[in-house]
This record gives C-alpha cells, sequence and structure tokens, in this order.
C-alpha cells in the first residue's frame, strides 16, 4: 500500500513538473488530485513507522497528522 501511494504521488509530481517545463498552467484540480496520493503516503510511512518501534511516539504521531493536514489543505 506504501509504495503504490509512493508510485502514484511520483507520477503525480512528474506530471507537474512537465507541465511547469511546458508552461501549461496547472489547474487547482490538478494540485488537488495530486496532493492526495501525497498525504495519504506521507501518513501510511508515519504509520508504519510507528507500528514498527516498540514505543509509540509522540513525535511520530505529530508528524502523521503535520503530513496529512499539509497535503489535504495546500
Amino acid at each position: 500500500m506504501i509504495r503504490m501511494a509512493f508510485t502514484v504521488s511520483v507520477f503525480g509530481i512528474l506530471g507537474r513538473v512537465v507541465m511547469g517545463f511546458t508552461g501549461r498552467e496547472i489547474p487547482t484540480e490538478y494540485s488537488a488530485m495530486v496532493n492526495t496520493p501525497i498525504a495519504i503516503f506521507f501518513t501510511l510511512l508515519f504509520l508504519h513507522i510507528n507500528n514498527e518501534v516498540e514505543e509509540s511516539s509522540l513525535i511520530i504521531f505529530v508528524l502523521t497528522w503535520g503530513a496529512l493536514m499539509l497535503g489535504l489543505y495546500v
């Protein structure tokens, strides 16, 4: 699941870079479509890291929440 979200995120970012180099305007719908898989990727990554660590960490929970909020609302 993490690999799939990472792959979709990379393809979205590459599409955004290509659109920027060709001079096309990046629509807000496309930005929202790209930000969602990035948010899901970082959320799943931090949750996976937190599950692998023996002691749960407040820092990991804050990073998870922050990545989710940045990806969804920025």
